[in-house]
């Protein structure tokens, strides 16, 4: 497989292919929503009159603990679903420009709704696992709590033996738990990343998608893995860049944040700067981020296209 080439078709694809961008803004809305929260509210309320205004008034009065909660779930659950349209909206419009096809909005989103439902199905047996994993963090780390509680309670441990205890079935039976979640998330992402290209490309149900993304991960392991370093080099690079710029509006927030802290004042003018600092910063950050996903995900749609091909 040609890496440079793969690299150079996508930026090629996403040049040329607005909607890509569009999709795109759409799949980090997710991470672009908490973005806004930290860049909008975090920022500008380090003015100490702001802030301490703030604190004042939180929680809201009368708020209700299990409604918040409830608005959180649903709102987590319909960026997850814009998440999964984008996706398929990408895939299908890397696949119609790949072919030389113009890729009229209506038909991406068509498409992109015919295989949410899949889509979903994918999520939820990858991540399954995961949830297992958590789960099992939980109620260990429950349990563990528990004892150390008991222990000191019914004074059959001293503090120390306690401690001893908790720290040692933390190491025990956590530590190797948590070790085992970072390879399972990064195969998971890989798999999903396969899978819904599987779905889109070859119109496969899920159980043969995520055949078909096992297929192809025991295949072509090493491309899989390279691709997936480049593009995480890509983005730390851009990454990079970006930090360089906004480290004028860093060192204003710091600033703000060190008279918080010490009980100055901040100096005269320094939250409209914020504000509009942070307005400026949220807007590039999610161009950013939107562009650095609708290439990643073009280039996975042109290695997957690429892997298929060579197995025929």
């Amino acid at each position: 497989m040609d890496y440079g080439q793969l690299l150079s078709e996508g930026a090629r694809l996403l040049r040329h292919q607005r909607i890509l961008w569009l999709f795109g803004l759409l799949a980090v809305l997710g991470t672009g929503v908490s973005s806004l929260v930290t860049r909008l509210v975090i920022r500008p309320q380090l003015d100490p009159a702001l802030l301490n205004g703030w604190l004042a008034n939180w929680p809201p009065a009368g708020a209700n603990l299990a409604l918040w909660l409830l608005l959180i779930f649903v709102a987590g659950l319909l960026l997850w679903l814009l998440n999964a349209l984008a996706e398929a909206g990408l895939i299908y419009s890397v696949r119609a420009a790949q072919a030389g096809r113009a890729v009229p909005g209506r038909d991406a989103w068509a498409t992109a709704w015919r295989y949410l439902a899949r889509f979903i199905a994918v999520d939820t047996l990858l991540f399954l696992p995961l949830f297992l994993i958590a789960l099992l963090l939980l109620l260990l780390g429950s349990g563990l709590f528990i004892a150390f509680v008991l222990g000191i309670d019914r004074a059959v441990l001293d503090i120390n033996q306690a401690l001893a205890l908790l720290g040692s079935g933390s190491l025990l039976c956590l530590l190797p738990l948590l070790c085992l979640s970072g390879p399972t998330l990064l195969l998971i992402l890989l798999f999903r990343l396969l899978a819904f290209r599987a779905v889109v490309l070859d119109n496969l149900d899920t159980r043969h998608s995520l055949r078909a993304a096992w297929q192809q991960m025991r295949r072509h392991p090493l491309p899989i893995l390279i691709i997936a370093a480049l593009l995480w080099g890509i983005g730390r690079m851009v990454g990079l860049v970006v930090g360089l710029i906004t480290l004028p509006l860093d060192f204003l927030s710091a600033t703000s944040l060190l008279a918080v802290l010490t009980g100055r004042a901040a100096p005269a003018g320094l939250s409209p700067l914020l504000i509009v600092g942070s307005l400026f910063l949220t807007l590039l950050t999610l161009l950013v981020a939107a562009a650095l996903h609708a290439y990643s995900a073009t280039v996975w749609t042109l290695a997957y296209s690429a892997m298929r091909e060579g197995d025929e």
